[in-house]
């Protein structure tokens, strides 16, 4: 389930607007979500086949958990990539206009986010570096 906004936490399934088997369009609406704040519709993040609904209605789920498959490894060609089937692909955040853009590029989010957070570490790495430097040469200048 998408994050909803700040606060939210979980959800409950109220209505699926989509069946197994369904065709769907990037954006299409999938299903109805109450949370503490309001009822909202949730987007599809990608086009292609409804494999499998993986929370019923009613079903309380928590932000973060799958609710749907869409496409499957034995879709059909010509069908759009499946969006949630690969589970690391599915637990990095993006909007889907990221999603849509990142595929029009040819751009794997899994790839990105870690190339990402390898910059981030090897710019911590440089800047923990500069801090032992600087904290020898304090104590060079300390004990001068």
């Amino acid at each position: 389930m998408p994050d909803l906004g700040e606060g939210v936490a979980e959800g409950e399934i109220v209505r699926w607007l989509v069946a197994p088997g369904q065709e769907v369009a990037e954006d299409e609406l999938l299903c109805e979500i109450q949370t503490d704040k309001a009822t909202v519709e949730i987007p599809s993040p990608a086009a292609g086949v409804v494999s499998r609904i993986l929370a019923e209605e009613g079903a309380v789920v928590p932000v973060g958990d799958l609710l749907v498959v869409i496409g499957a490894e034995d879709a059909k060609p010509g069908l759009a990539p499946p969006a949630v089937t690969d589970s690391a692909q599915s637990r990095v955040q993006a909007t889907p206009a990221v999603r849509r853009l990142a595929a029009e590029l040819g751009v794997d989010l899994v790839d990105a986010l870690a190339l990402l957070l390898d910059l981030i570490q090897r710019g911590l790495d440089l800047v923990e570096r500069k801090v032992v430097q600087a904290r020898v040469l304090d104590s060079l200048v300390l004990e001068f």
